[in-house]
Formats: C-alpha cells, structure tokens, sequence
C-alpha cells in the first residue's frame, strides 16, 4: 500500500516485496536527474537500484535514494533518509543508522 502525496522516481529500477506499507510524503528516486564527471570523463554518479524486502514499513516524509536496499520486516522512521545498503532483519532504522533491533509490526 502506498498513500498519498508520495513521489517514485525510477531511472534504472525500484523493487517492493510483499506486505510493504508506504506512508505519505515518501520520495524515493534511483537517479540523481544529472550526471557529474571526473576529471577523465566517466560519470561518478551512476543509476543504482532500490530494493525494499517485504513486509517493510515506511514512515512519511522519507527519502529512499539510490542504492538503498532495505531487509524483509525493516521500519524506517519518520523523515530518515536512507542512501545504504541494510542487511539485518526486524529493525528500525533512521538517517542511515539502526536505531532499534528486534522489533516486529502489523498492519
């Protein structure tokens, strides 16, 4: 389920499991719209994809950006932007940071 007022930008590709719930005011892109070179010519900052697992709840006002994966029964805080890879289940997570382990949700 995703609510209301929630942007998805997708340039390469973003992946929801099953059972996800996507609060409002959600902005999740895969691109940054723009490319910046080195000094050689080849682009920094290419399209990565996002993956979110199943059974994951986001809280409104996020930012998932590039390159995010988020585990199966993971909770992202209100307003965290996440830019990461997550491997550990069943956690709360903040800006970047698990904030709280072993936690599980319903709907």
């Amino acid at each position: 389920m995703i609510n209301g007022d929630s942007i998805i930008i997708c340039s390469k590709r973003i992946e929801f499991g099953d059972g996800c719930l996507i609060s409002w005011g959600l902005q999740i892109m895969d691109t940054d719209f723009h490319s910046i070179y080195d000094c050689c010519g080849q682009v920094t900052n290419q399209n990565k994809e996002i993956v979110i697992g199943d059974n994951c709840w986001i809280g409104s006002k996020c930012n998932i950006l590039k390159g995010t994966r988020l585990p199966s029964n993971t909770i992202v805080a209100l307003g965290g932007t996440i830019t990461k890879q997550f491997t550990e289940e069943h956690c709360v997570i903040c800006n970047n940071q698990v904030i709280k382990k072993e936690v599980n949700w319903r709907k």
